[in-house]
């Protein structure tokens, strides 16, 4: 059984080998570490000298955070068509875990 990792480092050996009786199923584990955000892909292989199968997966890597939801109302005009919010994110954000989402509605 193999693995091969991108967008990521693979902390154990890429192979192993084991013995699987027919219609039975055996766990492998890898540790990986994901140094940043953004997408992992995977590819596992069971491979033999009659049968082989392989599985191809992506994960989002997300960082570690909260989320943080703020809500204002105000009245927007024909003579004052414009406004100005702001907000202050952490220092240490994650530039890449930054979101932004505005809704509006008229009443």
């Amino acid at each position: 059984i193999t693995i091969d990792v991108a967008g990521a480092r693979l902390l154990d050996p890429t192979a192993q080998t084991v013995t699987i009786p027919s219609q039975g199923e055996y766990r492998v584990n890898w540790r990986i570490q994901a140094p940043s955000t953004g997408d992992l892909k995977i590819l596992a292989k069971a491979l033999t000298d009659t049968e082989s199968d392989a599985l191809e997966t992506g994960i989002p890597i997300v960082p570690r955070g909260l989320k943080n939801t703020r809500a204002d109302s105000f009245v927007i005009s024909d003579d004052d068509a414009d406004k100005d919010i702001t907000f202050t994110l952490p220092a240490n954000a994650d530039p890449n875990a930054r979101v932004l989402r505005v809704e509006a509605s008229p009443s």
